[in-house]
């Protein structure tokens, strides 16, 4: 039987820790801070999803020839991302945002950094860093997006009498979507992750550690051991 990491479990309880104590979802489900707080976070999650499908397309590239089940799935994803950029596009028209104000949007230094520090892992030509960078960032949107969802069902429901019911079920298909599990998905990334040949340690690999810093930044979590100074310069090796 093909088991996760031994660090997995930690990873995942990290994510969700991240999740609770994100300033994102501090707001109630029927105030209009929750608007808000999705319209900027829509606003800045853009410059992330905008690179994500060329970041997974340079890991698959750089995989050697043994590594098919991670060759299915990186592929797979970068076609998938694709697709949910236009989705994300709905989203953000939801917000009352258009794609000449994404454009325009200026990053934060937090985005910034999330950006820098997946480009680095995953153009640098070292697969094993993009796929733990990779793993690290998807396994995040998850609990992300499982964490929003209800959130944001119940502010349209309560305060959504300016939308069609076309507009609300197309905006927050991008959440839907990624709440949903993907049985191939996770039997690809058990293999790939396998490949690996980390599974025995339990200890967070520094990749991870780095991303994962990122995106608690991104998140708005309360403040971590690591500083976003040294997690990119971790990167950077």
């Amino acid at each position: 039987m093909r088991r996760l990491p031994g660090w997995m479990p930690s990873l995942l309880r990290q994510i969700n820790w991240g999740c609770t104590n994100s300033s994102i979802f501090e707001s109630q489900e029927d105030s209009i801070e929750t608007f808000q707080s999705g319209r900027a976070c829509c606003r800045q999650l853009w410059h992330f999803i905008q690179e994500l499908p060329s970041n997974i397309a340079s890991v698959r590239d750089a995989l050697p020839p043994h590594m098919d089940a991670a060759r299915l799935l990186l592929s797979e994803l970068a076609d998938d991302e694709r697709i949910y950029q236009k989705l994300f596009i709905k989203q953000c028209q939801l917000a009352r945002l258009n794609p000449q104000e994404l454009a325009l949007e200026v990053p934060s230094p937090s985005t910034q950094n999330l950006c820098e520090v997946m480009r680095t892992f995953c153009q640098s030509g070292n697969y094993q860093d993009g796929i733990l960078a990779i793993v690290t960032a998807e396994l995040a949107a998850t609990a992300f997006c499982r964490s929003a969802l209800p959130l944001f069902e119940k502010y349209f429901a309560a305060c959504g009498n300016s939308y069609s019911e076309k507009e609300i079920e197309e905006g927050l298909e991008w959440l839907h979507l990624h709440t949903k599990p993907h049985t191939k998905h996770a039997l690809w990334l058990k293999r790939m992750l396998e490949d690996l040949e980390q599974q025995k340690s339990d200890q967070l690999p520094e990749q991870v550690e780095v991303v994962l810093h990122a995106v608690f930044a991104f998140l708005g979590c309360p403040s971590q051991e690591i500083s976003t100074k040294k997690d990119l310069s971790l990167a950077k090796k």
